[in-house]
């Protein structure tokens, strides 16, 4: 696949073509029993969401990098966190895993786990609605077994006869929020308490309360055995807990900024959008402005011909007088007179009605800039609430972006400490007389080994 890394899926620890081999971190297993050398915990989250769980993922993809999973199968998908950091992991590691999610629930799953699923790793991972009924053949030879949904009596029994006994010998169980899940003591007991298999369980391990991790099969890896039979106040099990615990809130740590840069990216929009409803308040006094001036130029319009049109008719009035038929040039002239009149109380009304108009236009302008002012007035408001918010939550990010930078530097110098101390070990030790004496020994061994 184009995402995945180039590995080698037969050995015991991936190997990156594209980073240096890891000599260093291998010496590191041996010298100090520590079984923590993996890029795994340093990938990012492609699929975070707000869990409990989320600060896990780091310990969950060394899990699987260690572990190597032919078939992994899920119990409860919940928010998808999990499941989709297996498949996740699955396709870091070549491809080579399939993964198998069930939800026993009555609802369908939520289109926001469905589709990132079907378009990222449909090739290598299904999801179903409801136990199948060859559930038992599914399971067959699983190494990973997930539990993430409470389970009641009669799912518990399936799992305790069906399923448990078709794992593989390489097969481990993880319990997400085990307070949550387990419904039947039969279960928890066969798995946490009278069985013996080695477990890392409780708030002194790397999963803490929230994940259980249960090497249920004969046949584990090294490292993942090392781990498991550490006392809970060793240096290993301290180192783990510091590793898994300071990746995992960075991870947390991530996922919040994402969250705040959304919320931020919602408050810009809103910003924005009474910006707009502004605009839109004075684009429309602009328009009330023009009617104005239309009606203002209509009614001079109106003056101007009723003046010319009285003017027109007094000429042609004095033209009839010159007539020398005087009576007939008096009626004429009455006739005109009265029609004046009419024209007259006629311009007289409309006159009246586009005063009232403008009355009306001027009363509603004034509304308008009201409105415009109470907008203009809010929108200061909230622009400085939403300045002032952005302004704390800027500082408190600043703020802890410095911590994560000064926990990253604490973390390179007591790297750098551990490296001094394993360069004194190794030169004491190649130092010793032991190893001068034994050399000769060597030596022959190594020629009878050619």
């Amino acid at each position: 696949m184009s995402r995945s890394d180039p590995q080698d899926t037969k050995a015991g620890v991936s190997v990156d073509a594209t980073q240096p081999t890891d000599e260093l971190a291998k010496s590191c297993d041996q010298v100090f029993n520590m079984p923590l050398a993996s890029k795994a915990i340093f990938w990012p989250a492609r699929h975070p969401v707000a869990s409990p769980l989320l600060n896990k993922l780091p310990f969950l993809f060394w899990l699987m990098e260690t572990v190597r999973p032919r078939k992994v199968m899920q119990i409860g998908l919940g928010d998808g966190l999990i499941y989709m950091a297996l498949c996740q992991a699955a396709e870091r590691l070549g491809g080579q895993t399939f993964c198998l999610g069930i939800d026993p629930g009555d609802s369908p799953l939520p289109t926001d786990l469905q589709s990132p699923h079907d378009a990222q790793y449909g090739d290598i991972s299904i999801l179903l609605k409801g136990l199948p009924a060859g559930g038992s053949k599914l399971i067959r030879d699983a190494d990973v077994l997930v539990l993430n949904s409470h389970l009641d009596e009669e799912l518990s029994r399936i799992i305790l006869e069906s399923w448990l006994p078709k794992l593989s010998k390489h097969a481990i169980v993880l319990v997400c929020e085990p307070a949550h899940v387990f419904g039947s003591q039969d279960l928890r007991r066969v798995l946490l308490d009278e069985a013996g298999h080695p477990v890392l369980t409780g708030t002194t391990s790397p999963g803490g309360e929230f994940l259980d991790v249960i090497l249920y099969g004969d046949d584990q890896p090294e490292r993942l055995r090392r781990l498991a039979s550490a006392d809970d106040v060793s240096s290993l099990h301290m180192v783990a807990r510091q590793v898994f615990g300071r990746l995992g809130q960075g991870i947390e740590d991530a996922q919040q900024i994402a969250v705040i840069k959304a919320e931020t990216a919602d408050r810009d929009h809103q910003i924005k959008t009474l910006q707009d409803q502004f605009e839109q308040c004075k684009s429309d006094l602009l328009t009330a402005r023009s009617q104005i001036s239309l009606l203002q130029q209509s009614l001079e319009s109106e003056r101007t011909r009723t003046k010319t049109g009285i003017s027109s008719e007094l000429k042609h009035n004095a033209q009839w007088q010159k007539n020398s038929d005087v009576t007939a040039r008096m009626t004429e002239i009455e006739k005109s007179q009265i029609s004046a009149k009419t024209t007259h109380a006629d311009s007289q009304g409309e006159l009246e009605v586009l005063r009232r108009q403008k009355a009306e236009l001027e009363a509603e302008h004034a509304a308008r800039i009201e409105d415009v002012a109470v907008l203009m007035q809010q929108h200061e408001i909230q622009l400085n609430d939403l300045q002032r918010s952005h302004q704390q939550e800027l500082k408190a990010i600043q703020h802890k972006h410095a911590e994560i930078q000064s926990e990253v530097v604490a973390l390179r110098e007591e790297k750098a400490a551990l490296q001094g101390q394993y360069n004194e070990m190794v030169k004491g030790f190649h130092d010793s007389t032991s190893w001068r004496i034994t050399k000769p020994l060597r030596s022959l061994k190594l020629s009878l080994n050619r």
